[in-house]
């Protein structure tokens, strides 16, 4: 174990020593931009050679801006607004496979915006997080059984839920195959996994390389694709059921430039950033470029062919459970 400094902490990391995915010891290093990152000889993976260790990053702050590049600020308004339209979209995509509501476990759920949807559409919605100030959040701003501790120490009876969900969850694990075996026992024989990861097939991450907003140094340690997380699950007995690769675009908030980032056309986006193609908005109190509703029909339209062609900028799978 070493001391290195990241994101203005001192931290420790540790050697990722096998593949997540499947725990072949085979590697070849890749490049990404400045950085380098280990590719599976035996599955196909890439994942990080090192991580932070999760007990310095996974506290009170993560969810707040308080942990340098660690973890998001999902404290502001804007953000929470956010969440919300993500967490239906989210819901949208599991209940085209699950039709009926039912019992729904959210693991490592932060603020609750997810499972709070979930309780909207008439599920049964629990969840277990870490970090105490997301604990209160989603119990007093949404009401939400929410447990503060590890999965494995809740109570919770296993075999209780007819999907057990985790979005952008597994990419932050050292060993990915025994995370989705572990939270598969919370499952009903015939239930679900509804996991989220960082798209590493994306557009988003082949145009934007080392700006790819999944690579996180440090704390996601396995950056997988549709056919790399499909692999993994009929690795372990599970029959992926679903998947998609959407982008999650928010006319509302997003900028120009935010918009064109997902699809990794940075520079396309600051030569539109102009009155011809865009609107004025505002975002967290700046006036900001948000473009026109003609452009928004041109962006949706790229939106449908990209995602099509399972380049989106996340990898939503449902996989049902023996």
């Amino acid at each position: 174990m070493t001391e290195t400094t990241a994101s203005d902490l001192q931290l420790h990391t540790m050697p990722v020593a096998r593949c997540p995915a499947c725990h072949s010891r085979a590697a070849r290093v890749i490049p990404i931009g400045r950085q380098t990152l280990k590719r599976c000889k035996d599955c196909g993976l890439t994942y990080a050679p090192v991580y932070a260790d999760p007990e310095e990053i996974y506290k009170e702050g993560y969810h707040t801006g308080e942990m340098g590049s660690f973890g998001v600020d999902v404290s502001h308004p804007e953000w929470a607004e956010l969440l919300e339209y993500v967490g239906e979209r989210r819901m949208s995509i599991l209940e085209s496979v699950v039709h009926q509501p039912g019992r729904i476990l959210d693991v490592g759920c932060g603020p609750g915006h997810f499972l709070a949807a979930a309780a909207h559409r008439g599920w049964d919605a629990v969840g277990v997080e870490l970090v105490p100030s997301a604990v209160q959040t989603a119990r007093e701003q949404f009401g939400l059984e929410v447990h503060n501790t590890m999965l494995e120490d809740s109570g919770l009876p296993e075999q209780s839920f007819d999907v057990i969900a985790a979005t952008h969850v597994l990419e932050h694990q050292v060993d990915g195959i025994g995370f989705l075996t572990s939270i598969a026992r919370w499952a009903r024989p015939g239930g679900y996994l509804f996991i989220e990861v960082p798209n590493w097939a994306s557009a988003d991450r082949l145009g934007n390389v080392e700006g790819w907003y999944g690579l996180r140094p440090l704390e996601h340690v396995a950056h997988y694709t549709p056919r790399t997380l499909a692999k993994t699950m009929e690795r372990i007995g599970f029959q992926p059921v679903m998947v998609q690769t959407p982008f999650y675009l928010y006319e509302r908030r997003q900028t120009m430039g935010q918009a064109l980032h997902d699809f990794g056309l940075t520079p396309l986006g600051r030569r539109l950033s102009t009155p011809h193609f865009t609107v004025e908005g505002t975002q967290r109190d700046t006036v900001v470029h948000m473009p026109n509703p003609t452009m928004w029909r041109l962006i949706h339209g790229l939106e449908r062919c990209v995602a099509g062609a399972r380049l989106g900028v996340v990898v939503v799978m449902v996989a049902r459970v023996p």
